[in-house]
């Protein structure tokens, strides 16, 4: 088989490598896009629930101050929808410990948890005693209250996918500083779905993509790279490597990776959620005065929302992240269906227990993904691992949420970088150098 040959191949199509390759496209390099997936959109995904509808079962959310998202939804021409804030916000103990076992009612340790979480944690100042501190280790310094202090890690565990006890502290400081600031980041979501906006991305780029391509080997020289796939080679002047860091070990590099970007990128680890879309005939935890949200102290890791399309579709949307969802894996399939209809019948009522079609999606186990929203740097001493892989090595580009220096861990940021990449690799292409800014 003769092999192919471009100016850049792509590796990865979630919205980091749509996202590159469209600029480059649009520069008029010819691109080939690699994705290991029989699907474009990555960590967006979407798929049929037993009723029939079209739902987001990946990345779904986007706020106000992510400009770059809601441009690409406005180019669509698709409609926001924010969902309806009527009643109140529930938070729950564990179901064995009755809620005046507690210093303080659970509503309020998880209010008091929360203002330390989104507000107080941008604001710390890190000292050289603090360097290998986790995000468990801090709270427990920070507060003597065990209520707060378990509501803490289970907002943590669950925003960030990840084990409190192994989250280096300064990483969730930095995710804060440079996220959302003034609303929440699941403020809208979109008519239809996300991984919609993903699949129309892609449409622009049609002949460029080649579905269920793993990348097996990456080969670097003077005169270009090799890329090496199950079903041929492909030869290019430049890359995008829009795959996440902790999938390297996966890929042959020769020569191999320079020491200093390689261990960068081990800097990173798995998360682990499981996400679940749940419909109901009706929207009883309002007529209850409930908003439909809620948060768990036990089991850690749990949020549930109201992400209701419109009134005759009622739906919660839930999270289970960081070492709950493993153990949650563990369970039967009844087992885990029942825990989470068990918990939300104790939260919202039991009409909970008879939804009109329950699904969970794990992306835990999801071989191809993250585990969680990202991957996420757990070594304490692995600062500046962004910085290095920012930089590429030779003529990689690097891409992917967990690389941005903005939203990191959102779709927004996904975007963010891989335009970044693209940009780095015109400027290689065309002997210029390129800006954080550009």
């Amino acid at each position: 088989m003769r092999m192919q040959s471009c100016d850049v191949v792509v590796a990865g199509a979630g919205f980091a490598g749509l996202s590159a390759a469209e600029t480059l496209i649009k520069a008029g390099r010819h691109v080939i896009v690699l994705e290991a997936r029989d699907r474009v959109g990555g960590c967006s995904e979407a798929m049929l629930n037993g009723l029939g509808e079209k739902i987001d079962t990946g990345g779904q959310f986007v706020c106000d101050e992510m400009p770059l998202i809601l441009d690409l939804i406005r180019r669509q021409n698709r409609r926001l929808i924010t969902p309806a804030e009527r009643g109140l916000p529930r938070a729950l103990p564990a179901a064995s410990v009755p809620e005046q076992a507690h210093p303080h009612p659970e509503a309020e340790a998880f209010a008091r948890a929360n203002e330390i979480y989104y507000d107080e944690l941008r604001h710390v100042e890190l000292t050289p005693d603090m360097a290998d501190i986790t995000v468990a280790g801090w709270i427990a310094q920070r507060t003597p209250d065990p209520a707060i202090r378990t509501a803490f890690v289970s907002i943590a565990e669950c925003a960030n996918c990840i084990a409190a006890a192994r989250q280096p502290l300064w990483t969730l400081i930095a995710m804060h500083r440079n996220g959302p600031r003034e609303v929440s980041e699941m403020q809208h979501f979109v008519e239809g779905t996300m991984h919609a906006v993903a699949a129309t991305l892609a449409d622009g780029l049609e002949g460029h993509i080649r579905l269920s391509q793993k990348l097996s080997a990456i080969e670097q020289s003077d005169g270009g790279i090799v890329i090496q796939t199950a079903t041929g080679r492909i030869a290019a002047r430049q890359m995008v490597l829009a795959i996440s860091p902790i999938h390297w070990p996966e890929i042959g590099f020769d020569p191999p990776l320079p020491a200093a970007t390689a261990k960068a990128g081990s800097a990173f680890s798995r998360g682990d959620v499981v996400k679940f879309l749940i419909r109901y005939e009706r929207a009883f935890w309002n007529q209850r005065g409930w908003s439909g949200m809620c948060q768990w102290s036990e089991p850690s890791g749990i949020w549930f929302g109201d992400a209701s399309h419109d009134p005759a579709r009622p739906m919660l949307v839930g999270f289970m992240g960081g070492p709950s969802a493993a153990a949650f894996r563990a369970r039967t399939e009844a087992g885990r269906r029942s825990l989470v209809l068990e918990e939300l019948a104790r939260a919202f009522g039991p009409e909970a227990l008879a939804p009109l079609d329950y699904l969970e999606r794990d992306w835990g186990s999801d071989a191809l993904g993250l585990g969680g929203y990202s991957a996420v740097v757990t070594d304490p001493a692995a600062r500046d691992a962004v910085a290095i892989l920012q930089q590429g090595s030779g003529r990689i580009s690097f891409a992917g949420t967990d690389l941005a220096d903005a939203f990191s861990g959102y779709i927004e940021g996904a975007i963010w970088s891989g335009r970044f990449a693209a940009a780095q690799v015109l400027a290689r292409l065309e002997g210029r150098t390129v800006s954080g800014s550009e």
